[in-house]
């Protein structure tokens, strides 16, 4: 079953502590590759992201929790208590190369993709930078900051051109999606991302279709349609429909939720989704087009922060709580 999918995203074991080494650089590769042996179109990923909040298991992680001049620091000199990898010096510092130096690793090993996470709620090409990082009460320098989101930026590049090359593919997940670089209508040229993952999407037509436009104008650009609480099947079906409705060429949809196997991190055996996902598709007939017929958002709602939206296999019914 594993095998089947098109993407293979491997995780590092987030339940250790950030920086515990499990061998990640070397098994995962090994994993990656038996895969590889039974399906070799497999695309064959793995999760990083630009902060230490969410846990990795590499080497080089292990090795900046034990040097805080590879971390990013408040004005006072002292690491932000959520430890965040210091871009600020650019290449040939501490921070910058050892958090490429993990990608280094596992693309020499038949790693192909990188996932990179902790966007949410920032961007560092929107020229205010991702100031959420800075977790310190006592404040990071503005003129710091810029250097970290100016190195950012770069290594991002980096990790792009020079360590995945045109072959690999670079997805970088944001809330709320889709993420495009905030560089106007060219994301496929300007921004080192080659996708977006739409993080709470669930089969979203306008953010489907913000991806289909840029297909259309730009090139291809790629969308993975994450449904949280993928494990909830009341949930999970009617995003798949949702999702086929304006589906296009790059786009996948993804229902794990949960980072560990006994948390539903693990694919469901349930038949109905099963069955969701193998059943037989033909080509779509031309692009998907929105036409006239849905129910409209009913007045309470303009004014009712609770109004609900239930989706039905026909329309989208607009809930107001009785009053």
């Amino acid at each position: 079953m594993i095998s089947k999918q098109p993407i293979y995203l491997n995780n590092p074991v987030l339940s250790r502590k950030p920086g515990a080494i499990d061998n990640a650089e070397e098994r995962i590769p090994r994993q990656a590759q038996a895969l590889l042996k039974l399906n070799p179109k497999q695309q064959q990923w793995f999760y990083y992201a630009i902060d230490l909040v969410r846990q990795h298991n590499f080497m080089n992680d292990n090795y900046v929790e034990h040097h805080p001049e590879c971390l990013l620091k408040d004005v006072n000199g002292k690491p932000v208590p959520r430890m965040v990898w210091d871009f600020s010096g650019g290449p040939g510092s501490c921070g910058f190369d050892r958090w490429l130096n993990t990608s280094r690793a596992m693309v020499a090993g038949g790693i192909n993709g990188i996932f990179i996470d902790g966007f949410q709620g920032c961007d560092p090409f929107d020229g205010n930078g991702c100031q959420r990082v800075c977790t310190s009460k006592a404040g990071c320098d503005k003129e710091t900051m810029k250097k970290w989101n100016a190195g950012l930026i770069q290594a991002l590049w980096t990790l792009k051109k020079e360590i995945l090359g045109k072959d690999g593919t670079v997805v970088c997940n944001y809330t709320p999606g889709p993420y495009f670089c905030k560089v106007g209508s060219r994301p496929v040229e300007d921004c080192p991302c080659d996708g977006t993952n739409d993080e709470r999407g669930g089969g979203n037509w306008d953010h489907m279709s913000m991806v289909a436009n840029v297909d259309a104008t730009d090139g291809d650009y790629l969308m993975l349609t994450h449904v949280p609480h993928g494990n909830d099947k009341g949930a999970l079906m009617p995003s798949i429909a949702r999702f086929l409705m304006a589906a296009t060429k790059y786009q996948y949809h993804g229902s794990g939720f949960g980072y560990e196997c006994s948390t539903g991190g693990w694919l469901t055996q349930d038949p109905d989704i099963n069955h969701a996902y193998t059943a037989p598709l033909g080509e779509p007939t031309g692009p998907a087009v929105e036409t006239a017929g849905c129910a409209k958002e009913p007045r309470c709602c303009a004014k009712n922060a609770t109004c609900s939206v239930m989706s039905s296999a026909r329309h989208d019914v607009h809930l107001c709580p009785d009053t």
